[in-house]
């Protein structure tokens, strides 16, 4: 208790337990440069290829990534459950236009109509399909 009564004297807020007593903890975080594109090119009709800053190059299969959507219509936005049926996405699904959205990540609009997603740049890395980003899962 004295600590929390300390820690609002200080600053006026109450700090979680583990920062009252000094205790810090760590997240690991990959190298601000494997978040960050430098090129995006379709690599024939069924390839997205992203160039990271890092010297890495992921290419990704589009129909991959459009099953991957993050939005709240493919992943219930509560439970994390996937809403999207396999199915129901084209085999040859395909994007038709890409946007940046800030400096963080890019909206596809797909050839099936949808075009709510938003797929940041850390989550993109993390599907990267190469053998050593597999590794490192």
């Amino acid at each position: 208790m004295a600590a929390d009564a300390s820690a609002r004297a200080a600053g006026g807020q109450r700090r979680a337990p583990w920062r009252a007593r000094g205790h810090g903890y760590r997240v690991a975080r990959m190298d601000p440069r494997a978040e960050t594109p430098r090129a995006l090119r379709q690599r024939g009709p069924r390839e997205l290829a992203v160039t990271w800053a890092d010297g890495h190059e992921s290419v990704y299969d589009v129909r991959a990534l459009r099953l991957a959507c993050p939005c709240a219509s493919c992943v219930d936005e509560w439970t994390g459950e996937e809403r999207l049926d396999d199915a129901a996405v084209p085999a040859d699904v395909r994007p038709l236009a890409i946007h940046p959205v800030g400096r963080y990540a890019i909206q596809i609009d797909w050839s099936d109509g949808h075009a709510t997603g938003i797929y940041p740049f850390r989550r993109l890395r993390e599907l990267c399909p190469c053998d050593a980003c597999r590794g490192r899962r």
